[in-house]
């Protein structure tokens, strides 16, 4: 059974947007701008949910991700974040080396790790992630 992802962005007021894959990608290609001009200026929060396939058809959610994505007023993807935060993942990178084992850690890679989760993730209520698992499974009838 394979998997595909769902996007989904939520405003601030509660309103779950769905994102068709294309255009999710054109978004963050900076090809085209946000559909939704509400969210233009805006920190908007990003819900990627995976489903397991039957076929086509969407038979249950096999994980998800929720992060953030910001707009700028132009309502085009600002990557400033998701930039720095790959910097910094690749920073904490060592260069592999052989040597004598040292009772040293070196844990910069998990500082990273556990710096980009609180600043890049969110953690929806259980209603919400309820909404977002039964949308993501329900037949579509239109997309963006």
């Amino acid at each position: 059974m394979r998997t595909a992802p769902r996007y989904y962005l939520i405003a601030d007021d509660g309103t779950i947007h769905r994102l068709a894959r294309a255009t999710f990608y054109d978004i963050l290609m900076q090809k085209k701008p946000t559909p939704f001009p509400e969210l233009r200026g805006q920190r908007v929060k990003l819900a990627t949910i995976y489903v397991a396939l039957d076929g086509r058809r969407a038979v249950a959610v096999a994980r998800a991700q929720f992060n953030f994505i910001t707009f700028d007023s132009d309502g085009l993807f600002d990557s400033t974040e998701w930039d720095e935060a790959s910097e910094r993942t690749i920073e904490a990178w060592t260069i592999p080396k052989i040597d004598e084992p040292t009772p040293v850690i070196d844990a910069r890679a998990r500082f990273a790790a556990r710096r980009n989760e609180i600043e890049q993730t969110w953690i929806p209520s259980d209603e919400l992630r309820d909404q977002l698992f039964a949308t993501a499974v329900a037949k579509r009838a239109t997309s963006h």
